[in-house]
């Protein structure tokens, strides 16, 4: 169940969904936690993301699991795989990581990249005024050398 995955009701909204998504991909992202289940589960969270945060696969979703909903005789488990496998068919498993981050920390990665180019073009000036109080010491020191011997 897609709102088991993200651990939020079927009533949440899709300020919730999204927050519950943010937490739970970066304690489960498989570059920060190491575990053998990591992987799997930031790819269920990242499939329940793409089902509840679209407005209308959600919709869809929401009907599939109301048709599908199990007899009392009919355990949880067994739930649980049919509305997967409705919820799966057709579509492709396969997850474009870079277009996640992009979508999801791309705002932040643009701002990094703008400061870290402030701080080049500072340490660079910084370097240049340091080059030029250097030079310009040389200079002196020449100048006085120079009067010196003059003298």
């Amino acid at each position: 169940n897609h709102y088991d995955t993200l651990k939020i009701t079927p009533h949440a909204t899709q300020n919730e969904v999204k927050s519950a998504y943010y937490k739970l991909s970066l304690e489960y992202h498989p570059d920060k936690n190491k575990s053998g289940y990591a992987k799997q589960k930031f790819h269920d969270i990242s499939e329940a993301y793409e089902v509840l945060g679209n407005h209308e696969l959600r919709k869809n979703y929401d009907r599939d699991i109301m048709i599908h909903q199990p007899s009392s005789s009919t355990t949880a488990q067994e739930s649980t795989v049919h509305n997967k496998d409705k919820v799966y068919s057709g579509s492709s498993r396969n997850y474009n990581f870079d277009a996640w981050m992009h979508a999801h920390y791309g705002e932040q990665l643009h701002r990094y990249r703008i400061r870290r180019n402030i701080y080049e073009q500072h340490k660079a000036t910084e370097e240049l005024r340091r080059g030029e109080n250097s030079s310009q010491i040389v200079q002196y020191i020449l100048l006085l050398v120079t009067l010196m011997l003059a003298f």
